[in-house]
């Protein structure tokens, strides 16, 4: 639970980071794209969760691994901490159009 009610304290500030990335006149779009890829990911998260982890522990599993969906969730938290460090610190070679 902890970890969870710091991802809840850290909104706000994720949120405050991305508008400065908008102008002023697409701050609605943008508020509505967050909190639709936050509905989305509420909807889909616990049905391949649940899924990953049937899969890894029913008797008939290729390989008994109840942590796969933790580590699921690491790669995927790794590969979006990828891409907000490139879209936050682009690369002086690299040219944003």
């Amino acid at each position: 639970m902890i970890p969870y009610c710091l991802g809840g304290i850290a909104q706000p500030a994720l949120r405050a980071v991305m508008t400065e990335q908008v102008p002023a006149n697409m701050q609605g779009e943008l508020q509505g794209a967050i909190t639709s890829l936050m509905s989305l990911a509420a909807i889909i998260g616990p049905l391949l969760m649940n899924n990953l982890f049937y899969y890894f522990t029913h008797s008939e599993a290729p390989v008994h691994l109840p942590g796969a969906p933790f580590l699921l969730a690491s790669v995927l938290m790794a590969t979006s901490a990828v891409i907000a460090y490139r879209t936050l610190h682009p690369d002086k070679k690299r040219t944003v159009t």
